[in-house]
């Protein structure tokens, strides 16, 4: 009975002591996931920065570009601008036929920016001579606008309504070192720009920039996005006879380029990128449901979405899409560390619930039955008894048990009162 009594004592210890251990090991488990959650959302933070940051500078070199184009549209409207002189120190480094075209390859000054010049054989000298003049102002402050700049110049490109004469800046084969102007592809690009000029003729007279999305592959390997401004001045490269049109000042802008983690590391913070104008176009990527996906972060079966537009004026939108497998490249140490976190608690917990099953329950139920039995045995002794037997607590006289021969022969009661007497 004493052996039984110790086992079920040291039930009741062992409890104590597990539920205190797995107090512990459910705040330490606590604390890990905590660590780890936290890890997590400073990921997704830092990442979404990432975005805001990329898009913030895709918005601010819209307007860069917005802001260079109005600049020349107004500087050479026919309402404010003198005519053009002759530049008589222009120099023409190259000329070349293409198809059927004469080719110029120009600049003011040995050191200056070189442009080109594609014009119809038919051009007069005086003709030429002015366009050239009209290609040395132009380069001038192509290169001192984009030389106080933070950002990357574009590819500047001036189109005629008949596409008979365009202007290049910088010319062919530049010092570009993004998206050069190769020879073989100038007619090739000049002739795709054309097109997106013929389909916004309508929409160049209100002196707006007009963003669209570039052909594809109008460069190699990069992802481009063009802006038109009409310009009012058909002298400029235009027959002197032609006079009339307005001509096209479209820039060729290399989205890839945009902060210094893409250019430098060639590693790009995002899989997708989708650049939608304010007038609703797509102007890179492409658009599936994400048009109604959330504001800031999102989640879906593919991976991470994150919603982004300007703030004030036209409203532009960006959205990203990061794959959980490149968003897991990063995070990978802390989810991991999560994993075993708890595959470590399993384990645990069930060596604990074996342990305590084989080594403290047990043999407190094996105790638990014997003493059982030894109870039950004792009341059947006691019940079969030839003599009447009962038994009563000495501190306060109670009747706990009497058997059955006492109950028969009914001297319990005096006895009682005998007991409480003395």
């Amino acid at each position: 009975m004493k052996h039984a009594s110790l086992r079920l004592y040291k039930l009741a210890q062992s409890s104590q002591r597990l539920n205190k251990a797995l107090l512990l090991l459910t705040g330490l488990a606590l604390l890990l996931s905590s660590s780890c959650y936290w890890a997590v959302s400073r990921l997704l933070e830092a990442e979404q920065e990432k975005i805001q940051f990329h898009f913030a500078r895709v918005v601010e070199i819209i307007h860069e570009h917005e802001a260079f184009l109005r600049n020349v549209a107004s500087g050479y409207s026919q309402r404010n601008s003198a005519p053009l002189p002759a530049v008589q120190s222009t120099s023409v480094v190259e000329v070349q036929r293409d198809a059927g075209q004469v080719v110029l390859q120009a600049k003011e000054f040995a050191l200056s920016l070189p442009f080109t010049l594609s014009h119809d054989p038919g051009l007069s000298a005086d003709d030429t001579r002015r366009a050239l003049a009209f290609g040395v102002q132009l380069t001038d402050y192509y290169g001192g606008y984009w030389a106080s700049s933070f950002y990357a110049s574009p590819q500047l490109f001036v189109l005629t309504p008949d596409n008979l004469t365009s202007l290049a800046v910088p010319g062919i084969g530049g010092l570009r070192q993004h998206q050069p102007l190769l020879p073989g592809q100038y007619r090739e690009v000049v002739g795709r720009l054309h097109q997106l000029q013929q389909r916004q003729a309508a929409l160049l007279n209100d002196s707006r920039v007009r963003w669209m999305r570039a052909p594809s592959q109008l460069y190699h390997d990069s992802r481009s996005v063009v802006a038109m401004i009409g310009l009012d001045v058909p002298g400029a490269v235009l027959p002197a006879a032609q006079g009339q049109g307005l001509l096209a000042l479209a820039a060729v802008v290399d989205t890839s380029q945009v902060d210094e983690f893409e250019r430098v590391l060639r590693l790009s913070v995002y899989n997708q990128f989708t650049l939608i104008a304010p007038e609703g176009d797509v102007l890179l990527g492409s658009l599936g449901d994400e048009r109604m996906a959330p504001m800031g972060l999102s989640f879906s079966r593919q991976g991470l979405r994150f919603k982004m537009t300007s703030a004030g004026g036209e409203r532009w939108t960006g959205l990203y899409a990061i794959t959980y497998q490149d968003f897991l490249r990063y995070a990978k140490w802390p989810l991991l560390g999560l994993g075993l976190t708890f595959l470590a608690a399993m384990l645990l917990g069930w060596w604990i619930n074996h342990w305590y099953k084989t080594r403290i329950v047990s043999p407190a139920q094996r105790a638990q039955e014997r003493l059982f039995e030894s109870e039950a045995f004792n009341r059947i002794m006691l019940h079969n008894a030839p003599a009447g037997l009962c038994v009563v607590r000495r501190s306060d006289t109670q009747l706990l048990l009497e058997n059955q021969r006492a109950l028969q022969l009914g001297g319990t009661a005096s006895l009682l009162a005998v007991l409480k007497a003395n």
